[in-house]
């Protein structure tokens, strides 16, 4: 038990100077202020069940919580959260507040099992990722309601707004629907059917890059994109989550006009050519990302799926290798692919400019 309690204050030790660095000279973090200075604490919490279970950590169902104090965001979720903020002491409880539903938070733990260097990274990203979440505000970025106990400790958690399911779930969905419109439609209505499909799954591109080019305005590199890490909600808002690898891009650590000095972080499928090289990277890592993304959604298929590991390197880094993108691709976003893959990263253009792109595109679909 002594032994225990010794690791699991050198968790909470670990977690204190992670949110320290990340604050100290931060223009994300408002004025250095952090999750130890101001924070939702949530008091009492009946959970319900589980909603899906990751490499660090699990996330269930809320039924009910007691929180002492409100952060200064907002949320989407405004029905429960404008009154929220305007008290001292919150109770969530759809069983007595019919305006609310159970399908509004989660709440998020690092898994049990995890043990050693497994656990402490698990805390630490939990620490970073309710630290950036307090710090940020956007319609297509999950928010945050309140944290629980101390950052590290066994008890730790953060409750954040409920998703429904995430974009790989989504996927799956809209391969079902393309299939049961080629095989039940009518003819002449499947072509306009499939493109105005296409617009759509576009359409939610586009919100997630306003999201990304969000972060990238406040320096920020989100390092981890991929289905798993986006969700839709109950009313299909698409959002952005698990904050945990994201980092705001300091001058110190900058090496080139848009290289900075980071660790290796990411998925192997998703990875621009520079970070899998295990070279400086900045905010051009994110945008190689996001094209393959991009890619992903409007071909509903994985990017280099019948790829392992070594060949996936090869094939990325040696010889190049893209995706080959569909003639039923509209033109301007086959560009906007393209561009964004560029192997030299000077060459992908600004996330923003990525965002405008795409929305020029949509306003120009009759």
């Amino acid at each position: 038990m002594e032994q225990s309690n010794r690791i699991s204050d050198d968790y909470t030790e670990q977690c204190r100077k992670s949110i320290r660095r990340l604050s100290m000279g931060s223009s994300v973090i408002s004025e250095g202020r952090t999750i130890y200075d101001e924070r939702n604490q949530v008091l009492d919490i009946e959970e319900g069940p589980e909603l899906g279970k990751g490499s660090y950590s699990n996330v269930r169902e809320v039924r009910r919580f007691h929180s002492q104090r409100s952060l200064s965001i907002s949320h989407s979720t405004a029905s429960v959260s404008e009154r929220s903020l305007q008290s001292a002491s919150t109770v969530f409880d759809p069983n007595t507040d019919p305006e609310s539903r159970s399908y509004y938070y989660a709440v998020k733990k690092v898994r049990q099992d995890l043990t050693g260097s497994g656990r402490k990274h698990a805390a630490i990203d939990l620490a970073v990722e309710a630290q950036f979440l307090t710090s940020l505000s956007h319609q297509h970025i999950v928010s945050i309601e309140g944290v629980g106990d101390e950052p590290g400790s066994k008890n730790f958690f953060i409750i954040i707004e409920r998703l429904d399911r995430t974009l790989s779930e989504q996927i799956r969905i809209w391969q079902i629907d393309t299939r049961r419109i080629t095989r039940t439609m009518d003819r002449s209505k499947v072509k306009s059917t499939m493109a105005s499909r296409m617009s759509s799954r576009i359409s939610y591109a586009k919100d997630l890059s306003c999201a990304l080019s969000y972060l990238h305005e406040k320096k920020m590199i989100f390092r981890d994109l991929k289905p798993e890490n986006v969700g839709f909600t109950h009313e299909n808002e698409i959002k952005l989550f698990d904050f945990g690898l994201a980092r705001e891009l300091r001058e110190e650590r900058k090496v080139g006009r848009v290289k900075f000095l980071l660790s290796l972080a990411g998925t192997r499928r998703y990875m621009a050519p520079e970070v899998m090289k295990g070279s400086p990277y900045g905010l051009p890592a994110d945008v190689f990302s996001f094209s393959l993304l991009l890619w992903e959604m409007v071909h509903m298929e994985k990017p280099f799926r019948n790829l392992d590991a070594k060949q996936h390197e090869r094939a990325l880094v040696l010889w190049r290798s893209r995706p080959k993108v569909s003639s039923e691709v509209p033109r301007a976003v086959k560009s906007i692919i393209v561009k964004s893959w560029n192997n030299d990263a000077k060459c992908r253009p600004r996330m923003e400019r990525v965002l405008e792109k795409l929305q020029l595109h949509l306003e120009s679909i009759p």
